[in-house]
């Protein structure tokens, strides 16, 4: 990371590895950037607890002003079978998706 940018940090928080928040102090506004990579959807209970967090983070942490992105994979799944030689054991063979 740059210096003048490593400057703008304000705060850096962590939920476990599966979600990280920075907020940068910025011009006309700060930034907040939520980065989340969601369970398995075979985990629904852990889904639903992590979307909490988000909205609660964003409640807190965040003002009306700022620029606030969520960014990440929210529709973690984890597949069946191979695809093709690239992807291994967990490929997408057969999908689920989550309704958002």
């Amino acid at each position: 990371m740059d210096q003048s940018v490593a400057k703008s940090v304000e705060k850096v928080l962590f939920e476990g590895d599966r979600l990280m928040m920075v907020k940068l102090k910025g011009k006309p506004a700060d930034i907040c950037t939520t980065q989340a990579y969601m369970p398995t959807i075979e985990s629904s209970k852990a889904v639903d607890e992590l979307y909490v967090y988000i909205q609660y983070l964003l409640d807190t942490e965040t003002k009306g002003k700022d620029y606030t992105m969520v960014i990440g994979d929210l529709s973690a799944t984890a597949g069946k079978g191979k695809d093709e030689d690239c992807v291994g054991h967990y490929g997408a063979e057969m999908k689920e998706y989550r309704n958002l």
